[in-house]
């Protein structure tokens, strides 16, 4: 068996379902792991080398090679950002020697999840604020998820099952910060590729989120991928903004 199957089989199997990749593109990525050693941290490197390269042939990137998504006016982009991950982005960042310090994040956490919905806006305004004048890195591939002004994902209602509907590693909820991407910044959308996924083993083929087992039976989000800043796409910080909180917002 090929090392890849053998360390990781269930991304290998969402490669091989994965309708956005092409047979050449599967069995180029197979053929080159084939030649691995049989260890997973070995396995591990090369994989993630070979998804971020370019394809020799098509002196493309093997990411965002995806069909292109064509979003309507009714359409908006959501995400959950790991508080996890700011503090990081941010602990990078200096200004005439100056930083921002971890104490800070966790008050912007705490704030966040026991203020209302005003509080709440507040939080992720001075957030995004702090990371735009920080100039923090922005990721290099941005994922969003797709959803309908009706839907109000961020909603005290929804919100506790979102990090789970999302498919996403932990599903605590307080683990992310929500945020809504600008439309008319969210540019090149494109449906992602296992390529774009990577190892994510909560990740699957079909354009959908996959709800994990934890909210079994509730429905997934479309999902996209955009290029970020340093790719020639958006940075996040500047293409964020300040969700929906209130369920009763909601136009009937």
């Amino acid at each position: 068996m090929n090392p890849f199957e053998d360390c990781f089989s269930r991304q290998a199997l969402n490669i091989k379902n994965c309708t956005q990749l092409s047979e050449e593109q599967k069995n180029n990525f197979f053929d080159t792991m084939a030649h691995a050693a049989n260890d997973e941290i070995v396995v591990r490197k090369m994989a993630e080398e070979y998804f971020r390269d370019t394809d020799p042939k098509t002196k493309k990137k093997r990411k965002l090679c995806g069909e292109s998504i064509v979003l309507t006016d009714e359409t908006c982009l959501g995400r959950m950002h790991k508080w996890k991950a700011i503090e990081d982005e941010l602990r990078e960042c200096k200004i005439n020697g100056d930083i921002v310090p971890a104490e800070a994040v966790l008050g912007w956490k705490e704030r966040f999840f026991t203020g209302n919905s005003a509080i709440k806006r507040n939080v992720l305004e001075e957030v995004l604020e702090t990371l735009q004048d920080f100039n923090a890195k922005s990721p290099y591939i941005i994922w969003a998820f797709l959803y309908k002004e009706i839907d109000r994902p961020f909603a005290k209602e929804n919100i506790e099952e979102l990090p789970c509907r999302l498919g996403l590693e932990n599903i605590m909820t307080n683990e992310y910060l929500p945020m809504e991407l600008k439309h008319d910044l969210a540019v090149d959308a494109k449906k992602p590729t296992a390529f774009d996924a990577e190892l994510d083993k909560y990740w699957c083929p079909g354009g959908r989120t996959c709800a994990r087992n934890e909210c079994a039976g509730k429905n997934g989000f479309e999902e996209a991928v955009m290029s970020g800043l340093h790719t020639g796409g958006v940075n996040l910080w500047h293409a964020a903004k300040v969700p929906t909180f209130d369920l009763a917002l909601v136009k009937k």
